[in-house]
């Protein structure tokens, strides 16, 4: 099964769910609907529908993945009768006595009787005999599938149905502290209102920018003093001055010498010979697209406490938005080094919190934090991502060739989010689109 077809799977049940009618002949489509029925006459207020469905979806995409290994095991099965169908009538008739073993094993004589089409062949039934034998096997064999399916299903269904108590009282607690830590600390909700793009604001356009050629000049222009931009390259001859602080310093010139290697020098362009002329206009525009949420939690020592609260408020609010919206949220964990995870659609809440939780611990790396973000950022997935950090910003400002990498993202439309957990004031705060910072109080 695709991913595009389980993620269809999926909201098909939700949707039933939410409904409570299922037309399906399908042991989850009734699993869902009885559920749903079963939840509506509940009248305690710790039913959360949210958070059944939150949990639903969890259980479900597991199942699916659980049913999919079940088709699996009978691949080697399902394979020698798609070619024993295909395949021409002397063809299957060779393929006859192998068939016939490997099924007399399998089956009893009541689920499919392979001697009694034996007897048909050996009397000259030739071809009809075996089409008839392939439509009887490909029966028995679904049955099969669908039995031990159905079995896992009803096993596994009843083993979370008795847990499901224990899961509301869980997701009652976590959101009632969720819940007082927002109303203590409106930034968060006004962040991730922001991330979610429910609430406009200014920096959300992007300024497509529009180029014009115009004639060129009469004149070679063939001086390398005359400028028309910079870029990234190597020639020395054109390279910015600034770019030359990192030789005076021995324990920096490696990085000169590196971005060098790598043409990421900042340099002039200078017209070429009979170059046109180009005029740019800013037309910006609103920035409509949901793309992705990239976080990196801060998981330092300084972070532990009530900033690792706060942070988990915050991703909280995120995994929701994330899901209602179907946006891929990819969380990155950073203190002496990164680790990162990609909440899949149907992973519940407490395996989201027990990956950041467990890494609280050592310094704090930002430079490395940055860059882990910004090489996600690239790849195809998380192209136009919101990107938040979550940190009492305790470490220094972006090395030039780190805060050139984030310039470069904000241009194409990416937004840099921070919500700072400290009340001190961060150099951070005029680099990102947008800077919350909570002032904790006790």
């Amino acid at each position: 099964m695709d991913e595009k077809t389980r993620q269809e799977k999926l909201l098909h049940y939700l949707d039933i769910f939410e409904s409570g009618i299922s037309n399906d002949d399908d042991i989850i489509s009734d699993f869902v609907s009885s559920l749903s029925l079963k939840m509506a006459e509940r009248g305690d207020n710790m039913f959360q529908p949210n958070a059944v469905k939150d949990n639903l979806k969890s259980f479900l995409g597991d199942m699916l993945d659980r049913m999919e290994a079940v088709n699996r095991e009978t691949e080697t099965e399902t394979s020698m009768l798609e070619n024993f169908v295909k395949s021409d009538n002397t063809v299957r008739l060779s393929m006859w006595n192998l068939v016939r073993e490997y099924t007399a094993e399998r089956y009893s004589p009541q689920q499919l009787d392979v001697e009694g089409f034996q007897i048909q062949v050996d009397n000259g039934g030739g071809d009809a005999v075996l089409r008839t034998f392939a439509k009887d096997w490909q029966r028995v064999l679904n049955i099969k599938i669908k039995q031990k399916q159905n079995a896992l299903f009803v096993h596994d269904a009843s083993v979370w149905t008795e847990r499901l108590d224990d899961i509301l009282n869980n997701d009652y607690a976590i959101r009632r502290e969720v819940s007082v830590i927002i109303r203590k600390y409106p930034e968060i909700e006004e962040l991730a209102q922001m991330i979610g793009r429910s609430i406009y604001n200014k920096t959300d356009e992007i300024d497509k920018v529009k180029t014009q050629y115009l004639p060129s000049s009469v004149s070679a222009n063939r001086s390398v003093e005359e400028i028309d931009g910079v870029t990234s390259g190597n020639n020395l001859e054109r390279v910015i001055p600034s770019e030359f602080v990192y030789l005076a310093d021995p324990s920096a010139q490696a990085i000169f010498y590196k971005r060098y290697a790598t043409k990421e020098l900042s340099q002039f362009i200078s017209p070429g010979k009979d170059k046109p002329l180009k005029k740019r206009s800013h037309n910006p525009s609103p920035r409509l697209q949901y793309g992705p949420i990239i976080v990196s939690v801060d998981t330092s020592d300084s972070m532990s406490g009530l900033s690792q609260n706060i942070a988990n408020s915050m991703l909280y609010r995120l995994v929701e938005i994330a899901r209602n919206k179907n946006r891929r949220l990819f969380i990155i964990t950073f203190s002496v080094r990164c680790r990162s995870y990609e909440v899949s659609p149907h992973d519940k809440w407490e395996d989201v919190s027990a990956f950041i939780s467990k890494h609280y611990t050592g310094g704090t790396n930002g430079e490395k934090m940055l860059n882990e973000s910004i090489s996600t950022l690239r790849t195809s997935k998380f192209e136009m991502a919101d990107v938040l950090i979550i940190s009492d910003f305790a470490f220094p400002a972006p090395l030039k060739g780190t805060l050139a990498k984030i310039k470069e993202e904000q241009s194409k439309g990416t937004r840099f989010h921070g919500l700072n957990t400290s009340p001190v004031k961060s150099v951070y705060s005029e680099i990102f689109d947008t800077f919350r910072a909570v002032s904790q109080k006790i």
